[in-house]
């Protein structure tokens, strides 16, 4: 492994792709707006909302056409919306203050600190995942694990 130039390696691939084109350009303008938007007006747009206006953007400037758009598999789209939605809904009605308090309290006290809280947390996240995919199971129950770190007075 000693032979390995890696400054070299990154040379020939950054010519072999070539410059950026315009369409990189713009689609790289309009991700920064996404997160510029996320950032600034994520109260009002939500999460969504900015990357709908980036999705038309890049329609409009024929960086992305419209029968990519219609590519989209747009179920996995909308499971992670809804996950993301359920995460929310507990995190605002209460629903995560209960259901943490619910499984802090099923713990024995040795597993109230750090570690075991860690541990425990862990299992809920590997049970959880085997009924939706990591991605909504981490926006679903993130939710929860804040709450339930500040119940047993862990930084979360």
């Amino acid at each position: 492994m000693k032979d390995l130039d890696v400054a070299r390696i990154v040379r020939v691939a950054s010519r072999r792709i070539g410059p950026m084109t315009r369409n990189e350009y713009i689609t790289a303008i309009v991700l920064v707006a996404v997160i510029v938007l996320w950032s600034t007006a994520g109260t009002s747009l939500g999460m969504g909302g900015p990357v709908i206006l980036g999705l038309v953007a890049l329609n409009l400037l024929r960086v992305m056409p419209w029968r990519d758009i219609v590519r989209i598999p747009w179920e996995v789209v909308f499971l992670y919306a809804a996950a993301g939605a359920i995460g929310k809904g507990l995190a605002v009605t209460g629903g995560a203050l209960y259901l943490a308090d619910g499984f802090v309290s099923l713990l024995p006290a040795s597993m109230l600190e750090g570690m075991g809280l860690a541990m425990a947390a862990s299992l809920f996240t590997g049970l959880t995942t085997n009924f939706m995919s990591d991605g909504a199971t981490v926006a679903a129950i993130g939710p929860i694990t804040v709450p339930m770190a500040k119940l047993a007075g862990v930084h979360p």
